[in-house]
């Protein structure tokens, strides 16, 4: 996870439905932990680490049931929309409000009359949705086979729109990223963002 000032940001999954309800008006948002639920998790870390190897297999099963869910998903969609190897990412991405509305299902959150298109303009929600659907047009539409740490990219993705710059050297997961366009959220390597301090910043950096 981002490391911000004192705090650590929340699980992925947490900060998106923190977001959806802010944007419903029933509770305010923060993509923060406060301390002392940092120490509360370190405690548990230092209790927990007698079974590291539990959690080991709980990870790779959890790597291998997404890999197996999201070829399933591929293929799927090419039996439904047969050859799209001229579509854009922009024709792709008009699933996002569908997209959007599925997984508010999967979150138990009722949806029902609320404008879709309102949410996507929070940033780390559209962040999330439209990370997800370049993964799908890179696999279904440019022909990558998806990989078991796939999974975990998305969810980086999550935890870097809490950002305004999210700093990675992973080519590929950047050759998706670099597919849509967020305000206030910006791509880049380490050298480019050394850039970025010296133009925000003179040449202190």
């Amino acid at each position: 996870s981002l490391i911000f000032q004192d705090y650590l940001v929340k699980e992925p999954f947490e900060i998106i439905k923190e977001c959806v309800l802010a944007k419903l008006g029933s509770r305010i948002y923060s993509p923060y932990i406060e301390e002392k639920t940092i120490l509360l998790k370190v405690q548990d870390m230092i209790n927990n680490a007698c079974i590291d190897d539990k959690i080991k297999e709980e990870t790779v099963r959890h790597k291998n049931d997404f890999l197996k869910n999201i070829k399933e998903s591929k293929e799927n969609t090419l039996s439904e929309i047969g050859s799209i190897k001229k579509t854009k990412f922009h024709d792709f991405a008009e699933k996002s409000e569908i997209f959007l509305r599925d997984s508010l299902r999967d979150f138990k959150i009722n949806s029902y009359g609320f404008d879709c298109k309102e949410l996507l303009n929070v940033k780390e929600i559209n962040v999330w949705v439209n990370s997800y659907l370049a993964f799908m047009y890179k696999q279904i539409v440019a022909g990558a086979e998806p990989q078991p740490g796939d999974s975990r990219d998305m969810l980086h993705c999550i935890s870097a729109s809490t950002a305004d710059v999210f700093v990675t050297h992973d080519n590929k997961l950047r050759s998706k990223l670099d597919l849509f366009k967020v305000d206030n959220f910006k791509v880049c390597n380490f050298k480019e963002f050394v850039q970025i301090l010296k133009q925000q910043r003179g040449n202190y950096v």
